[in-house]
């Protein structure tokens, strides 16, 4: 089978609205404000432990999940920014800021999360015009051309944007294509789905809740392996999917990866109690649960890849526990599928650096308890042209730069 995606056109994909730039400020450990320029398809952070790697790809995400469901989803940067390159390779600018103080500057929490009180502002741009396409700050929301109105305080015109029930008919096309965006940022975390947790095989159960069927882990529902159990269980059921062939390109990209030559979901139900369903998905006939640590890396990486929502995949470390060789058909797996989706890997590989072309690389240092995002310039990207060419790969000029 072909690694390429068989989703959309390569028209449709070209359609798609992409980051050019983003600024994460106020977020805990950084030391300030970090702002770094995303490649088209590939970017790859690479620096020392410490550095800030996944504070920023921590940062992203939070940011994405309030700008898409407010601030009461999830507490995020103060302050983020971001530049979009849309359809027609015109750049807008999109901004939030989050202020959770009263006017008494009295700090508004509740669980330790900002409350409803909490002042949501956000602005959107045309880059080089100066005009705004919409401003909101403190509950009140202004379109171009249009009178100001209220709007709340937890969420701005984006949030608006991705709900299906409440959405405003008004609203520029940017706040759309942002929502589809932001709805689309997904990641896979550092370390195994398994994390401390001992060889256990996962069983998935059918119940109701709220007059509603849904599928859960029988135990531990949280926990990452008994999720990317479910998850496999939805696109082969192709839950919430628009295409029903996810499930089979999975089990193909496996197949091609070498870690399985199937996988399988077993059903059945217990007549003991009254016919509820129950699943399990088997990698060959090894339940996912008792698979090798790789496996399952794998598995996650790909079972998010493929979700038809994602538009920029954030991959945390996916060296861990994969086989150099494993790792190198996966890394031809992720150059294929970034031409419709782009991919921002945090990684110490020398490999992965090895893959990715020396103006997608993104260096990450810590200079005075500050995190600093930087792109080679013109004379390191010279330097390294000619490294390559006479004396080695990317990533030795990388990491000796570094221990210098």
């Amino acid at each position: 089978m072909s690694t390429e995606p068989e989703t959309e056109s390569g028209q449709e994909s070209a359609n798609r609205p992409r980051l050019a730039t983003v600024e994460i400020g106020d977020w805990p450990g950084l030391g300030g404000t970090v702002g770094f320029d995303v490649g088209e398809r590939i970017t790859v952070l690479v620096g020392r432990n410490g550095a800030g790697k996944s504070l920023i790809m921590e940062g992203l995400s939070a940011a994405a999940q309030s700008i898409v469901f407010g601030i009461d989803a999830t507490l995020p940067p103060k302050q983020f920014q971001c530049s979009v390159l849309d359809a027609n390779r015109s750049k807008f600018t999109y901004e939030f800021k989050i202020d959770d103080e009263t006017e008494d500057n009295e700090p508004l929490e509740r669980n330790g999360k900002p409350s409803r009180t909490s002042t949501w502002s956000e602005s959107c741009q045309i880059n080089g015009t100066g005009n705004y396409l919409w401003t909101m700050s403190g509950a009140q929301l202004v379109i171009a051309g249009k009178p100001p109105r209220y709007f709340g305080y937890n969420e701005g015109l984006v949030a608006n944007a991705a709900s299906r029930t409440r959405r405003i008919a008004d609203m520029p096309d940017q706040a759309q294509q942002l929502a589809d965006l932001f709805k689309g940022l997904d990641s896979v975390g550092a370390g195994i789905p398994r994390g401390s947790v001992s060889r256990q095989s996962v069983l998935l159960h059918r119940i109701k809740i709220g007059g509603r069927w849904h599928w859960e882990a029988v135990v531990a529902p949280e926990n990452p392996t008994n999720a990317l159990a479910l998850k496999i269980l939805r696109m082969h059921l192709a839950v919430g999917l628009d295409d029903s062939g996810t499930f089979e390109e999975f089990v193909e990209l496996i197949r091609e990866l070498e870690i399985a030559r199937n996988v399988n979901i077993h059903r059945y139900d217990d007549q003991a109690k009254d016919k509820v369903s129950y699943a399990a998905v088997y990698f060959d006939d090894v339940n996912i649960g008792l698979c090798s640590d790789g496996t399952q890396r794998i598995a996650q990486i790909i079972a998010q890849l493929l979700s038809p929502r994602t538009r920029c995949l954030l991959i945390e470390e996916p060296e861990t526990a994969v086989h150099p060789s494993l790792l190198a058909r996966l890394i031809a797996i992720l150059e294929s599928y970034s031409h419709d989706r782009q991919i921002i890997i945090a990684t110490h590989s020398p490999q992965i650096v090895d893959w990715c072309k020396p103006e997608d690389l993104r260096l990450v240092e810590r200079i005075k308890g500050q995190t600093r995002v930087r792109k080679l310039d013109e004379n390191e990207l010279g330097r390294v042209h000619s490294y390559l060419t006479h004396d080695g790969t990317l990533s030795d000029y990388v990491y000796r730069q570094s221990s210098e």
